[in-house]
């Protein structure tokens, strides 16, 4: 009896295959005709070198080698992991090969494909459903097939083409560039500030780009302590990144992401889902080892001349004329045992970031030039054991911190490191029965946003005899220390189960079935290690005398140097009142839990899904119900031509910052102090001037409802997918800013007054087979989305009053509510996007060229005038349109065998080519550019 088919007719599914080599399309060899390539006959022996590997990949591979044409459906192959093949073997005998040990065989389904079925629990594995072909039977020109998402709910990324794009400082999110839906911040773009290496916030079909899931092997790494924090220079709140681990690229084989019509079995955001896998061990010991560098001498950084000066003698994060970055990764990989295979690997990633310590020039007691450094590093071991033929253990462990070193401008000890990273351990069991499957997922995770600082003070003086470190002659303060010592940190422990049938007959449908529960318990504190005082320069005062009325003399916040400031008349100083960020812990705990349910449904030319998730915790003390549902027509039954479409609903992430802030609040006091009878009397508490706190308000669950509208239209040898999008962001979480009534002041409140809605439209045009063009092969990619975003606020910490929230503007001529300005980050109406990957045998070479095309920026601005209207006065504001840009990015790879397995390889990576200036939003009125060409080179080893 043959397995049943989950689907109601297999399909072959088409690979990613971006565009041939610009360069080679626009020169004249392009007029030459494009060639595929032969397929052999089914019993002539080809050359072949699969190394093991994860089994999808492995098929591709082996098709595209072979030109055999391979069908099977998604499920089928997910976690199972191919034998080696080499040498020259018939494709059908590789195909067995590569089958061993996976309990699939094949069988035919046309004179020139073949289809892959489970056999049955009690089958022998790798027995083929079909014998070899004969000798004589010749396989025309057939299609590579990939893993297609039949609801158009994303992509994947396979390992080649990581391995080959221009991916940013080499992390998961750069690789993201290339898909429609994806948009960067235009603060991260500037020229002025590529110094940096952290992975740049991504926003996924206009969500904020903290409310995107990202996952490692199917275990989160989301830092959920405070993600909307980005100031280094924050007094008491260090910030924190949306992704807790920031994973180098050389560890991952595969990224998928999911934007529309999302499974059920993900919760927890708004934008969309971000998993990673990395990379299983190989069957022979393997590894790989380089370095990678580039500098502000290998970069043109393109700064408006009004910026130049300022920008060349920056004593500022935010503007950095000199850098240099090293890049150091390591690996090896292979089996202890013929079913445990062990993969370790270490990466590096260093910046230094050279600044002048003070604004202006001159003499300074304290160092003229400081610099400040950035480092990034992974430790990883991944351990699977094939425990049976039907169960597979992973062990995975990561340590990924981060350490950031930063000094404050026009400061004296001033000097601060900010940790950040996080570990993760996790266990993933799979087993597989006649059934089904099962997977059970156990992990431990912790995150880190702390900082460290060189004093527990910062006093900020006035010019005297001696405190006159600042060496501008027009300085009004003299400032020294930081920000003081804080923990952040977070830990989780996590289960995760679910289970997957076979499909199932149901009368004339075919049912497959998905259903899974996780339970997460998580812990954040917020620590202040030690007491922090601040002393502000409107409280420095008048003294001829340090003596304290209890005895002694004050040191610390009293000096008689003779000050040069309006109202000193040349005495002395001391502070009469300071603020105290007292030592004291806040620790806040939660139990989350999840669940969902999945039936995917095949009835002849239609295929629906329908999916209900659940999740509750004790944080928010919130429970959810999200339906999804997904539909795909297959018009003419030959699954060429299909409508999708979908209608789901997300909810998004909470973050520990809420309360952590609220009690972060309660640990500051304020004391003041006076002379009397010429001493200066002890500290006592004062009460503060103001009442600006943050306060948590019941709250509900931010949510995104979406809908969906596509269709997939297969060509010979391309493929094109187009899709709408409909996003609209419920119960958005901000700041109210409101009035107490008792005391007439202020505080801050979180509320759900927030909203966005979001039209997307993308289209993706793509190859499916190979082109060959005179001894060279060329893949290729091309992707377009049109974007109109509108949203009530940037983030959760834009404060919006009680007005706001009802006031009109006069916004380009026409009155529109406050809150329903369009957006202004995140915000490209128009992206074109073309990736090209080129392979050039004879030269040893792989070209990857990656093009876009962004239309103007709109910036939306308060122009601070009004105008009257009908009595009324209206706030005016405008939008700027700042031209699009066109950029240019390509890598070139080249590799050399020197002997046996090991070869050297090295990749010469430049962004922006045609070094033009892509203009960005002004800062100040002055306009900010993206960077010129910057050049990279990585070399290495491998074996």
């Amino acid at each position: 009896m043959r397995p049943q088919n989950p689907l109601s007719s297999p399909v072959p599914l088409p690979r990613l295959r971006p565009l041939a080599l610009a360069v080679a399309l626009l020169s004249p060899l392009a007029a030459l005709p494009l060639q595929a390539a032969e397929a052999p006959a089914a019993g002539i022996a080809v050359r072949l070198d699969i190394p093991a590997q994860a089994l999808g990949p492995a098929l591709i591979e082996l098709g595209r080698q072979t030109r055999l044409q391979i069908s099977f459906p998604p499920a089928l192959v997910e976690g199972r992991r191919s034998a080696a093949v080499s040498g020259s073997l018939p494709p059908l005998q590789a195909l067995e090969r590569l089958l061993a040990g996976t309990r699939i065989g094949y069988r035919s389904t046309g004179s020139n494909t073949v289809l892959l079925e489970a056999l049955p629990a009690l089958a022998r594995p790798a027995t083929p459903i079909l014998p070899a072909a004969p000798a004589d039977r010749h396989l025309p020109e057939v299609k590579v097939v990939d893993q297609r998402d039949p609801f158009l709910g994303g992509r994947t990324i396979d390992e080649e083409l990581i391995r080959s794009f221009p991916a940013g400082n080499g992390d998961a999110t750069s690789l993201l560039k290339m898909h429609p839906g994806v948009q960067f911040s235009e603060t991260r773009m500037q020229s002025k500030r590529q110094g940096e290496i952290a992975p740049q916030d991504i926003s996924i079909n206009g969500a904020k780009y903290y409310q995107n899931l990202f996952q490692v092997d199917g275990a989160r790494i989301n830092n959920d302590i405070d993600p909307t924090s980005n100031n280094p220079n924050h007094y008491a709140n260090p910030p924190s990144a949306a992704q807790g681990i920031a994973l180098d690229t050389s560890l991952i084989c595969k990224l998928q992401i999911a934007d529309s019509n999302v499974s059920a079995r993900y919760g927890g955001f708004n934008g969309g889902v971000v998993n990673v896998d990395t990379c299983d061990p190989t069957a022979e010991l393997s590894g790989a080892m380089s370095v990678q560098y580039t500098s502000s001498n290998w970069t043109k950084l393109i700064v408006d001349e009004q910026d130049y000066q300022s920008f060349q003698e920056s004593s500022d994060y935010t503007a950095q004329p000199k850098f240099r970055k090293i890049f150091y990764k390591g690996n090896v990989s292979g089996h202890l045992t013929e079913n445990w295979g062990v993969t370790a690997a270490f990466s590096r990633r260093t910046s230094d970031i050279p600044l002048h310590a003070y604004s202006s020039a001159g003499n300074t007691t304290d160092a003229s030039a400081k610099t400040q450094t950035r480092q990034i590093d992974n430790l990883w071991l991944k351990n699977v054991i094939n425990i049976s033929p039907d169960t597979r253990l992973r062990v995975t462990v990561v340590d990924a911190p981060g350490e950031d070193h930063y000094f404050i401008k026009n400061q004296k000890d001033s000097g601060f490191t900010l940790t950040s990273g996080g570990q993760q351990l996790q266990a993933a069991l799979e087993h597989r029965m006649s059934t089904g499957k099962w997977f059970v997922q156990a992990g431990y995770t912790t995150a880190d946003s702390s900082r460290r600082s060189e004093t527990n003070y910062q006093k900020s003086w006035r010019p005297s005899t001696d405190k006159n470190w600042n060496p501008s002659p027009t300085a009004t303060t003299e400032v020294e220390g930081s920000w003081g010592n804080v923990d952040q940190t977070s830990e989780a422990a996590s289960l995760q189960a679910r289970f997957e049938s076979i499909a199932l007959a149901l009368g004339p449908t075919a049912h497959r079935f998905m259903a899974g529960a996780e339970f997460e318990a998580e812990e954040a504190r917020y620590a202040r290690l030690n007491d922090h005082y601040v002393y502000l320069p409107a409280n420095a005062k008048a003294t001829t005398t340090c003596a304290l009325a209890s005895g002694g003399s004050d040191s610390d916040a009293c000096s008689l140097g003779a000050v040069n400031y309006t109202g000193f008349a040349g005495k002395g100083q001391y502070f009469n009142k300071r603020d105290v960020y007292r030592t004291g812990e806040i620790a806040l705990s939660t139990n989350k839990f999840g669940y969902f349910l999945e039936d995917d449904v095949s009835w002849k030319r239609l295929r629906t899904r329908f999916g209900l998730r659940g999740d509750w915790d004790d944080y928010m003390d919130k429970a959810t119900l999200a339906p999804r549902f997904s539909l795909n027509l297959d018009v003419l039954g030959d699954n060429r031509t299909n409508i999708i479409l979908g209608q789901n609903r997300y909810y998004g992430r909470s973050f520990f910052g809420y309360r952590l802030r609220e009690g972060r609040e309660a640990l500051k006091i304020t004391e003041s102090r006076t002379i009397t009878a010429g001493k200066i009397t002890d500290w006592v508490y004062s009460a503060p001037s103001s009442a600006i706190v943050n306060r948590f308000n019941e709250i509900d669950i931010p949510f995104d409802d979406e809908k969906m509208l596509g269709l997939s239209q297969r060509f010979d040898g391309w493929l094109a997918e187009l899709k709408f999008i409909n996003r609209e962001g419920k119960d958005q979480v901000t700041l109210r800013t409101l009035k107490n009534s008792s005391t007439n002041k202020n505080y801050y409140a979180y509320t759900n007054d927030g909203h966005n809605e979001t039209d997307i439209t993308t289209l993706l045009l793509r190859s499916t087979t190979p082109w060959k063009l005179a001894g060279t092969t060329h893949q290729w990619e091309f992707g377009l989305d049109i974007t109109e975003i509108k949203k009530s606020h940037t983030d959760i910490d834009t404060s919006i009053s009680l007005t706001d929230m009802d006031k009109y503007i006069l916004y380009n001529g026409q009155l529109v509510r406050y809150v329903d300005r369009p957006a202004d980050n995140y915000n490209r109406p128009k992206t074109l996007r073309l990736t090209t990957l080129s392979s050039l045998p004879a030269w040893n070479l792989t070209i990857t060229n990656f093009f876009r095309l962004k239309s103007g920026y709109k910036a939306v601005v308060n122009t601070g005038t009004t105008q009257t209207i009908n009595g009324e006065s209206y706030a005016v504001w405008q939008s700027r349109q700042y031209p699009g840009t066109l950029s240019w990015d390509m890598n070139i790879g080249w590799s050399k065998k020197v002997t046996g397995t090991q070869s050297i390889f090295a990749n010469l990576r430049i962004d922006n080519v045609l070094n033009r200036s892509m203009q960005l939003e002004p800062v100040n009125n002055i306009p900010q550019y993206e960077t010129g060409r910057q050049f990279w080179l990585e070399l290495g080893y491998r074996f």
